[in-house]
Order: structure tokens, then sequence, then C-alpha cells
């Protein structure tokens, strides 16, 4: 136990923080994304300076980070779970969000409100799109195998990053499921049976994929697989399953194009 814990913390808070960085970079950075015509929004006035002041002074806003130079500003991603805040914020400015909600309906009331929020500010999506000037993103852990059982065990030890630490950020609160009351447990168990977690051969979790595109009609998921806590060669062969035997099942699938940059996370609640 006291191996897995320094892996997790060693493993992972650096991967965490680097996280971090990049959503502050976004969130005080820039103030916008993109006009309702889907042009980049002006910069706002750079105050990274912050002037002297007395005692009895109070500091003007400062901003913490350079501004991105780059125009127009990257696809921006947003995470958050059911914060309504976070959600109309994100159909503001374009940036599309990243759901981990486990219950399918609360995904779908959030995919709806984006639909509704972004018409607001001039961006027609369908539900369940995806695209440059805004879209929505589901995002699922998943671990693959040879067999059933030696995927479940890859996923039982990735868990961990969860269970071990997340869970202690409320990130278990996207877990809850449909009549579930109470502090939802922060346990491997939660996460499959709310669905977060996708486990399995290659044809079952291809399996489970579709099963979500074909619910949700979304364009664009998220896999997520936890490295720092996981054996090494499981890691490895969980990667080339998915590479090989999992994205071939989808290979009509219109890819969704990042206009020539690299996304940029923001966190949201």
């Amino acid at each position: 136990m006291r191996d897995l814990i320094d892996r997790i913390r060693w493993g992972n808070v650096a991967r965490l923080c680097a996280v971090v960085a990049a959503g502050l970079l976004v969130v005080v950075g820039p103030r916008g994304c993109s006009s309702a015509d889907g042009g980049p929004a002006p910069l706002p006035p750079d105050e990274r300076i912050t002037p002297a002041v007395t005692p009895r002074q109070t500091p003007a806003p400062v901003a913490t980070v350079p501004k991105p130079r780059q125009l127009p500003y990257p696809p921006l991603f947003t995470t958050l779970s059911q914060s309504p805040e976070t959600l109309n914020w994100s159909a503001r400015i374009g940036a599309s969000i990243v759901t981990l909600a486990a219950d399918l309906d609360i995904v779908r009331w959030l995919f709806q409100s984006y639909v509704d929020e972004g018409a607001k500010h001039g961006r027609t999506l369908r539900f369940g799109e995806y695209s440059t000037r805004g879209g929505v993103v589901l995002c699922r852990n998943v671990a693959v195998g040879k067999t059933h059982e030696e995927a479940m065990e890859t996923a039982r030890q990735g868990s961990a990053f969860w269970t071990h630490w997340l869970g202690e950020f409320g990130f278990f609160e996207a877990l809850r499921m449909k009549g579930q009351e109470g502090p939802v447990p922060k346990t491997f168990e939660q996460m499959l049976k709310s669905g977060m977690q996708i486990v399995g051969t290659p044809d079952e979790v291809g399996e489970e994929i579709q099963r979500l595109r074909d619910t949700l009609n979304v364009d664009y998921m998220i896999f997520i697989m936890y490295a720092g806590m996981t054996e090494h060669k499981r890691m490895m062969e969980s990667i080339r399953l998915f590479g090989e035997k999992v994205i071939p099942k989808f290979a009509e699938t219109k890819e969704p194009k990042l206009a020539g940059a690299e996304a940029t996370v923001a966190l949201g609640g």
C-alpha cells in the first residue's frame, strides 16, 4: 500500500499540476475565445504588471500568466460535471465542455443546455456536436485486455488514482447513479457500476463505445488510462490493444479538426 501511495503521489501529482497550470493559462489569461460569428475575440487589456502600492492601497487585478499570442485562439476545453455556471461560461466564450457525468440523463441535460446557451450567443450546434467553435465531449476511463479478467485487473490498478486521490476532491459526485442517496462510495465498484470505467476485451470495449455514441449522438469522446500506478506491461498492452483493435472499429468516423493547433484545457467545477 505504501508503494502504491508513493506512486500515486510522485507519478500523478506532477501530471495534475500540469493540468491545473494549463487551466490557469486559459481561465486567468484569455477572457474570451471567439465572437458570435466564430472569429477570434479581441484580447483584453494586458494587466500583468502590478503597480507599486502602499499598504493602504488595493492592488489592481493582475493576470498571473502571459496571454496566448496565437490568433485565433486554440480550441478550448473545459472540464465539468454538472455545473450550470461553468457550462454557461463555456458556451458563451466558445469552449467545449468535457463531462465526466456517469448518469446519461445528466449528460443529455448538459448537452442540450450547451446547445441552448450557445444559441443565445450566435452559435448553432446540434445535440452531441463538437466543433472548434465550441461543442460537447464525453470522457470515460478505459482498460483493454486480451481477456475480460486481464482488463479488469488493469482497470483495478488504475482506479487507485480515483479512489486514493481524485475522490478526496469530490470527483465521485460525478459518478452518482439514479436514485443513489447519501455519500457516493469512493470505490472501484462504483466506477464500474456507474459506467465511468469501460473495461473488457477489444470487442467489449468497442461495443460499449458504440452504445454511448448511439445513445448520445456524441461526436467526440476522450478516454483515459492511468499509467502512474498500473504495471508498465499491462499499460502498454492496454494502449496497444486500444490502438490496434478498438480504434479501427471507428475508422469511418469523421475526425474533429483542431484548426492546426493542440487543444487547451480549462478547469471547471
